[in-house]
């Protein structure tokens, strides 16, 4: 990895765990965020992991450990930001990779899709419900409480075709970069969203590089719109209890 890439990943880290820290908080969860690490203390959120590592050096990973000895609980996954640090010796088993993305800063104009952003509580429900392919499950709160749509520095975002939403995501803006997250839907003419993500990043939080994290079909259809691959990334999940 070079000097340029672990710049990229760094700022990629820090503002995905600026995101993390902005739902957890939303739930009223106890957070901290260290030199080494991203922590919460509370059972986070779905599909939220209770730490993520900030740093490739050494340090990071002695202070993961610490914690992981210290406190054991809550036994949620782990973010490896830096793809450094083998937790199989405690237990822990890989749950995924994926690519840390880039995009370098955009310019407005057309998009494929008819993009908002969302204002209301009753309009992130119905993202909501888009974001979920589904109803929201039983027994879970909303995943992203209305509280997050007073921070100027989130915005969520829907793609409606015809009238209709069928792409959402959701952007953070954390110092010189601009997070891209949770972008889910589906809509061939649009590559599911990934041909307008830039331009509607640059039209909330404009002259800012994008970056974020996917895996898979997602990561292929980044690259055929411009993102780059800045380094890997891991989730650790725990032993089952």
């Amino acid at each position: 990895m070079t000097g340029r890439s672990l710049d990229r990943v760094a700022l990629a880290t820090l503002n995905n765990a600026r995101w993390c820290d902005a739902v957890c908080r939303a739930h009223g969860l106890r957070i901290q965020l260290t030199h080494e690490l991203w922590i919460c203390h509370d059972p986070p959120p779905r599909f939220h992991s209770r730490a993520t590592t900030l740093g490739p050096v050494a340090a990071v990973e002695g202070a993961l450990r610490s914690l992981l000895v210290r406190r054991p609980e809550p036994a949620s996954s782990i973010k490896d930001g830096f793809c450094r640090i083998d937790l199989a010796d405690l237990g822990f088993t890989e749950l995924f990779r994926a690519e840390w993305l880039w995009h370098p800063p955009a310019a407005d104009g057309p998009t494929s899709l008819d993009w908002e952003r969302v204002r209301t509580d009753a309009d992130l429900r119905a993202w909501d419900a888009v974001w979920e392919g589904g109803p929201q499950p039983d027994g879970q709160p909303q995943q992203f409480p209305a509280s997050l749509l007073d921070d100027p520095e989130i915005a969520f975002l829907a793609g409606r075709r015809d009238g209709v939403i069928v792409v959402v995501a959701a952007l953070n803006r954390t110092g010189p970069v601009v997070g891209l997250s949770n972008a889910v839907g589906a809509d061939a003419a649009s590559d599911d969203g990934w041909a307008d993500h830039a331009t509607v990043a640059a039209r909330v939080f404009p002259g800012l590089p994008v970056v974020g994290y996917e895996r898979g079909a997602h990561l292929d259809a980044a690259r055929r719109h411009g993102f780059t691959s800045s380094g890997p990334l891991r989730v650790w999940v725990p032993p089952p209890s």
